[in-house]
């Protein structure tokens, strides 16, 4: 049963990287030490139920480390806050969100062209809306931590508070 829930645990933040926040460091946890790598350094992970082994294997050296299920006390991921400068496919648009801030900032809005956002969260429930956007930063403190989707005209973005 363990095995299980290092895999349902390994998936769910290694699948969620993919939002507005984003894992950067992973640390295993053994009762001889802790190790921390960095993801961007990570070729994969690969846990070998048949073994109940769990073995990191990195992308430049070509080097792996294996760790038995029964030593590993804990796995955590560090996350990196924000959302990087992205640029919104279909539009001339790019959104970002400092660390730490309640504020998301979208540039590159076309003067005389009517903008509508919206906030969703992730039962598809409107939580902010603004149907005459005129490009001032978007707060979203009044929200609770979770999964959202931000839409600009017919462009959405996901990210997570």
């Amino acid at each position: 049963m363990e095995k299980r829930k290092l895999l349902i645990a390994i998936g769910l933040v290694l699948a969620n990287s993919s939002f507005a926040q984003s894992v950067s460091e992973m640390t295993i946890k053994t009762g001889a030490g802790n190790k921390t790598y960095k993801i961007s350094e990570l070729k994969n992970i690969v846990v070998d139920a048949g073994s109940n082994v769990l073995q990191v294997n990195k992308n430049n050296s070509g080097s792996s480390e294996t760790y038995k299920f029964a030593d590993i006390q804990g796995i955590v991921f560090d996350v990196i806050s924000g959302i990087g400068e992205t640029r919104l496919p279909d539009s001339n648009l790019s959104i970002y969100s400092p660390a730490n801030s309640n504020l998301i900032y979208v540039n590159g809005r076309e003067q005389g062209k009517h903008y509508e956002i919206g906030i969703y969260n992730a039962n598809g429930q409107v939580v902010l809306r603004d149907t005459d956007w005129q490009g001032q930063a978007v707060d979203i403190s009044g929200l609770a931590k979770g999964i959202y989707v931000f839409k600009i005209n017919n462009t959405t973005f996901k990210f997570r508070k």
